[in-house]
């Protein structure tokens, strides 16, 4: 198991000095994972916590090498604390990150490897665990309000950069790439591809709510301007009404076409290529045939892992009118647990039985709808159901 190289401690900063160390925020929550924002702190901070008890800050921290020695956290805008939760079924810090650097990260190429989020493993004091338990107790509308957050015997979490939007000066979106080519287990008259059905499924069924902003997954890895502008834009929207982000029109502009150029030409276009080869490379299709068991779970467990990570792109639109950078890089790569295999199959199974797949689940279904999937306005020409030539 990896150890970790150093430690996360409560400090106590009030003493004056212009820059007073570090504090936790708390800034998500999920299922399996709880995430805490790690933040500069300075005397104007110290001021406002003093003048108004609602403003007080959530946790002031620092961080001490093995030997006691402090140590600097270097990420230009900002880490994140991911502090996973009690539930017996999530992996501990220590397993992500002895999976990822054994199983995950090796399969990238060299050239593409410093753009996947690295994770850090900090250990955690006593006192912090305590303090990070209230502060998510203590938050408002949890959806998972019931589940137990931290006890004493997970005492480490993993640190990573901080991909976020900041505020005057970059914006953030992210998305899913999910299956970058067509399930094996799809039959030979499909028109959806798995993710297309998939969504088509879900939003079927009652009180499901569809996405304001989609776009089937073979989009992305032909990299087609005129599909991928209006999702492009559609997340930055989102993102602006998430974050209450003020941002002009011309900056919106320069932010759009700096992640167009990246993702139809660019380094996001590479990773989207990279990953869908990775994906033939681990398909389920025919691993039983080929391998023995054990390596045929670990294969799948990959091949589960790359079809669900996370692209980050950001654009810091202070450096107008310089040509615009997004700024790329692929997360949520935690090697996925093997009991959630037999989840992934059957999900497989119910696309393929009820017709999700072909576009039969009902009578009325329409061209125009099957053609929001990649797959769909391939096969077929625009308002006819003939072959593409």
């Amino acid at each position: 198991m990896p150890i970790a190289e150093f430690t996360c401690r409560l400090r106590d900063v009030h003493n004056g000095n212009q820059k007073l160390g570090l504090s936790l925020h708390f800034l998500a929550e999920g299922a399996a994972n709880a995430v805490f924002a790690v933040r500069e702190v300075d005397s104007a901070d110290i001021a406002l916590e003093q003048k108004d008890a609602k403003a007080s800050l959530d946790c002031y921290v620092g961080f001490e090498d093995n030997s006691g020695n402090g140590r600097t956290i270097n990420f230009p805008d900002g880490a994140v604390i991911r502090v996973p939760k009690t539930n017996p079924k999530t992996p501990k810090a220590k397993e992500i990150k002895r999976d990822f650097d054994k199983y995950i990260k090796p399969l990238f190429p060299e050239e593409l490897q410093g753009y996947l989020v690295e994770h850090d493993l900090v250990g955690l004091s006593y006192s912090v665990l305590a303090v990070l338990y209230h502060l998510l107790k203590g938050q408002e509308n949890r959806k998972h309000k019931g589940d137990i957050f931290v006890n004493p015997n997970n005492d480490h979490a993993l640190l990573m950069r901080d991909m976020s939007s900041v505020r005057g000066k970059s914006l953030c979106i992210e998305f899913k790439p999910k299956w970058l080519y067509p399930d094996p287990a799809e039959p030979l008259d499909s028109t959806r591809c798995r993710t297309c059905a998939m969504r088509a499924y879900r939003n079927s069924q009652p009180g499901s709510h569809k996405k304001k902003t989609y776009i089937c997954p073979l989009e992305l890895a032909y990299g087609d301007p005129e599909k991928l502008k209006p999702f492009l834009q559609g997340c930055i929207d989102d993102e602006i009404e998430r974050s209450g982000l003020r941002i002009d029109l011309p900056s919106q502009d320069y932010i759009l076409d700096a992640m167009l150029r990246s993702l139809t030409k660019g380094l996001a276009h590479a990773l989207i290529l990279c990953l869908k080869k990775l994906q033939m490379a681990h398909d389920p299709r025919d691993l039983k045939t080929r391998l023995d068991e054990e390596t045929t779970e670990l294969n799948k467990r990959i091949a589960m892992t790359l079809r669900d990570c996370s692209m980050f792109m950001r654009v810091d639109y202070t450096r107008y009118p310089l040509v615009g950078i997004a700024e790329v890089m692929l997360a949520d790569l935690d090697l996925k647990d093997a009991e959630k295999l037999p989840d992934w199959e059957t999900k497989s199974l119910i696309l393929k039985q009820e017709g999700w797949f072909a576009g039969r689940e009902e009578e009325g279904t329409t061209l125009v709808e099957l053609e929001t999937c990649g797959m769909a306005r391939r096969i077929f020409r625009k308002g006819s159901f003939q072959k593409e030539d």
